[in-house]
């Protein structure tokens, strides 16, 4: 058992481990392991699209504390703009997969990242990525200016 010395506490690593493994015992408490007795057999689309319905479920907490006008600590936040920023990646890979699965009605570069803008893309990170298109900007601000 450990024993207090006046100013300290020692503490025995095996008597805190006997005490434990006493405890354990005595309320006949054995950890029970989680067996999944069932997989599921999903798509890479579909996969994609529940990891980004969990993330999304990630974010919660932290949209209804801003929400409901509190803050972030600083460990918080940088986990709220990981959630954030991994949700963004996952959405562009969905748009390429679904641009892919959609090639007979296929779209051109600018009307992808106008579609992207209206998924909530900022119009620079829209064009970030076709970068392979020089002409992108100018073209998709074209197309941005007609519908208005």
């Amino acid at each position: 058992m450990a024993r207090t010395v006046p100013g300290r506490r020692v503490v025995v690593a095996s008597e805190i481990l006997a005490e434990t493994a006493e405890t354990i015992e005595a309320a006949d408490c054995v950890p029970e392991t989680r067996v999944h007795k069932s997989t599921r057999k999903l798509s890479y689309k579909e996969r994609l699209q529940r990891r980004l319905e969990m993330a999304d479920m990630a974010l919660l907490k932290y949209e209804e504390r801003l929400e409901a006008g509190g803050y972030l600590e600083p460990e918080e936040e940088r986990l709220f703009l990981a959630h954030q920023d991994s949700i963004r990646k996952l959405e562009a890979t969905l748009a390429q997969l679904e641009a892919k699965d959609h090639s007979g009605d296929t779209k051109t570069d600018e009307q992808l990242a106008v579609d992207l803008i209206d998924a909530g893309w900022t119009f620079d990170d829209a064009c970030r990525a076709f970068q392979h298109n020089p002409n992108i900007r100018h073209l998709v601000q074209e197309m941005l200016n007609e519908r208005e």
